[in-house]
């Protein structure tokens, strides 16, 4: 089942050249959605399932981007905590954009 992450993701951890992966909340073995801002492509997996999105124009793109940033909320990168001031800092990266 996992396969289906190396296909789009080398076994470095890093997405082919062009593909970004998109943090979400639900990301896991069986999930996750890549993004390819040239080709105008998203791809997502979950649970076996596949959906590839080629957009005929940027317009089109963009609507497919927020519609996935609607449903599919992007988790952090990375958290940082510090004890001594109380604070908790999520930390996002840029999400893909046209």
């Amino acid at each position: 089942m996992a396969a289906i992450r190396l296909t789009v993701t080398t076994t470095t951890g890093r997405c082919w050249p062009g593909w970004q992966q998109y943090d979400t909340e639900e990301d896991a073995w069986y999930f996750g959605i890549w993004i390819h801002t040239e080709k105008l492509e998203t791809f997502t997996y979950a649970e076996g399932d596949t959906s590839h999105v080629i957009a005929p124009n940027v317009e089109a793109f963009r609507a497919e981007l927020a519609r996935l940033y609607q449903y599919h909320p992007q988790a952090p990168a990375f958290i940082s905590i510090d004890p001594e001031a109380g604070t908790v800092t999520h930390h996002f990266e840029a999400k893909p954009e046209v």
